[in-house]
């Protein structure tokens, strides 16, 4: 197992109020061959949502567990990925106080997510570490009116606009990228 801390950076004129915006998790993963597992919960606050911040009080607890697969192919050195997780969040929008229930007009932020791919590992020239791959992505509210989905995630934004966009949404993703 490890712990993380995730730090919420300023924007210089442009603070949020009430709330820890600072968040640490423990992890715990297992792994087989291709196949791995993890679990992570928060031991504070979910990123400032608590009862100052228009929450039914506490969301420390929170969970995020998620399976993920890395089958390698027999063909062009291509692997086969795949992704499930499962966000459980300690505790539900308070839609009386909340600025943001305006536009999201739903409680509980919970939600599915999963990746369906092929990524394939290559140089270029002798620069090793090269990773391209190609994604059908997406999450779901799990049935509810949308949270992160059509009317959310949105509200007032630091610079006191309103947008709204659909995390939900399935989309196609491609990737490029280099470890090094």
């Amino acid at each position: 197992g490890t712990w993380k801390k995730y730090s919420y950076q300023n924007v210089p004129n442009q603070t949020p109020k009430g709330g820890r915006w600072n968040t640490y998790e423990a992890n715990f993963g297992l792994s087989y061959k291709w196949l791995s597992a993890k679990a992570s919960v928060t031991l504070g606050d979910w990123f400032g949502a608590e009862k100052s911040t228009g929450w039914d009080g506490s969301t420390s607890g929170t969970t995020y567990l998620e399976m993920n697969a890395a089958y390698p192919l027999p063909w062009w050195d291509l692997t086969l990925v795949g992704h499930v997780g499962h966000l459980n969040v300690a505790g539900k929008l308070d839609l009386t106080v909340s600025s943001s229930a305006n536009t999201a007009n739903e409680d509980n932020p919970d939600y599915t997510d999963y990746k369906v791919g092929l990524s394939k590992s290559f140089s270029v020239l002798k620069s090793e570490g090269w990773n391209a791959g190609v994604y059908y992505v997406g999450a779901t509210n799990g049935g509810n009116k949308g949270y992160w989905g059509k009317n959310g995630f949105g509200g007032a934004s630091f610079n006191g606009n309103f947008e709204t966009r659909d995390l939900t949404k399935d989309r196609l993703v491609v990737t490029l990228g280099r470890s090094f």
